[in-house]
Parts: structure tokens; sequence; C-alpha cells
């Protein structure tokens, strides 16, 4: 008995059989496609000017590194003074970060009372360098006037009317362009 099995040739390329095998015509279509095709010139550079040429994945990494030094995205933790808290650190901490010259500060504050004075304080290179006022609100529908000091310091200037105790909160939200 013969078990050799008979399969059909086939003699093109849009064939979607699974049983037939393809036939040596269509290997040499298939070959000259392949021997036809330009590889992509890769370059190691961040100056060339070509439009058909693929940057190389140190180039992309030497690139995410630059975005992320001008624009990063993770802030740091607020210096707060002595006496002075966070309101609510989940979902006001007391943080900022600078992207390009623009520095950007939020969060929430308690343990100030009726007195103005230093609420946190801000790195070298995150300071302004003339005085920054600005104004913010607080619990009971105050306002506050703040001032960020050439040497970091972001201090309350004053209040609106009434008495605030130290368990009022003091939203520090702002930001500013660095000269």
């Amino acid at each position: 008995m013969d078990t050799r099995a008979i399969i059909g040739v086939i003699d093109n390329l849009e064939s979607t059989s699974v049983t037939d095998a393809l036939s040596a015509n269509q290997g040499r279509v298939l070959k000259e496609l392949i021997d036809d095709t330009t590889s992509i010139e890769v370059i190691n550079n961040l100056t060339s000017t070509s439009t058909t040429s693929a940057l190389s994945a140190n180039q992309g990494k030497i690139l995410n590194e630059k975005i992320n030094s001008v624009c990063p995205s993770t802030w740091s933790t607020l210096d707060l003074a002595s006496g002075i808290t966070q309101y609510d650190s989940s979902n006001f901490p007391c943080r900022f970060k600078k992207q390009g010259k623009i520095v950007f500060i939020e969060g929430a504050v308690k343990g100030i009372g009726n007195s103005a004075g230093v609420l946190a304080t801000l790195p070298e290179g995150y300071r302004p360098n003339r005085p920054f006022y600005y104004i913010q609100a607080t619990n009971g529908g105050r306002i506050n006037t703040l001032k960020i000091t050439s040497n970091g310091n972001i201090e309350r200037v004053n209040t609106t009317n009434g008495s605030m105790s130290v368990n009022d909160y003091h939203f520090i939200n702002t930001s500013f362009i660095m000269n």
C-alpha cells in the first residue's frame, strides 16, 4: 500500500492554503522582493538632518534624559517651617517642581494662626530673583497675601479680616517664571 500524500503546488502569493506547497518560481519572486528592499540607516547622533534614517535606541535614551531634565515628572517635598504642617498630605501634599524656567508649588498647610511668617522654604535653583507676591484662599473664605523671597522663604504677609486658628488650612499653590 502506498502511503505517500499528494501535495498541491501553488504558483502565486495570494493563496491562503495551509496544505499546499509554494512553487520554486514563487520562492524566486520572494527572494527578489527581499533583495530589492533597502536597509534603513541607523544614526547614533542628534545632529543629522536625514528624513529617511532611524535614530538609535541610545539617542532615544539621551533625548528622554534631556526632556526629563527640562520637564521633570516628579515632585519634591517642600521643606516646611517649624510648627507648620501639611493640612492633608494625601489630597494637598506640599511639594514643588520646575519645568524649564517655571516653578510650580502646591499644597495646603496649617499651624499658622494669626501671625504672619515663614511657611516653607524653596531650595536654591527654585527661587525667584526678587520677591514674588500672590494671593491664595484659606478655609472660611479668607484670602492670604503670600510672598516668596529671593532666599526661598514662602511667607504669609497678611490675611483678610477675622481671626485665624492654628487648625485653619492655607493653600500655597502658585507658579512663577524664574528670570
